[in-house]
């Protein structure tokens, strides 16, 4: 009788044993998932801010409807591509547009500005030189790539290190 008891506890040991075994392997594929996931979404994300620009400086409207600051800042976009950096750029080159933190009076937010494809996004990049002739109005505004922090980092000691390495 003992013997049978043992077997059995045996058994079920080894049973046990084999499951557990089976959840680890089953846990370790589901992160390797999420992890494969978590990867392609932050790469999804990168091609994308590669269209897209960010313009400071841009004076918000007073406007106290979100729909009449939200034309207004279309109409301020428009105005600076076609009449400033001569762009032929057309109301379906642009996704959206969209103010960058929480509003306060007396500042302007910065603009993030989604466009439909990267060869619109150089024109404008190319063009850039055309805003130190234009008024004073678009003679201030700073219009830079869309860059995450990490990207934004590595590029900035790149320049440097190219510049340490030109001086010497």
């Amino acid at each position: 009788m003992k013997s049978k008891i043992d077997q059995l506890a045996e058994s079920m040991s080894n049973t046990a044993i084999q499951r557990l075994g089976e959840v680890d392997n089953n846990l370790q594929e589901v992160s390797r998932t999420i992890q494969e996931t978590c990867e392609q979404a932050a790469e999804q994300r990168e091609k994308e801010a590669r269209r897209n620009i960010i313009i400071c400086r841009m004076p918000e409207s007073a406007a106290n409807v979100v729909e009449q600051r939200r034309k207004d800042d279309h109409d301020f976009l428009f105005e600076l591509m076609q009449n400033v950096l001569d762009t032929q750029c057309e109301a379906d080159d642009v996704g959206k547009i969209v103010q960058l933190g929480k509003r306060q009076e007396g500042t302007n937010r910065p603009v993030l500005v989604e466009l439909k494809s990267r060869s619109t996004k150089n024109i404008i990049m190319e063009s850039l030189g055309k805003l130190k002739s234009a008024d004073e109005r678009f003679h201030r505004l700073s219009i830079t790539h869309d860059m995450t922090h990490v990207k934004e980092t590595s590029v900035n000691k790149w320049c440097w290190r190219q510049r340490t390495k030109s001086s010497n």
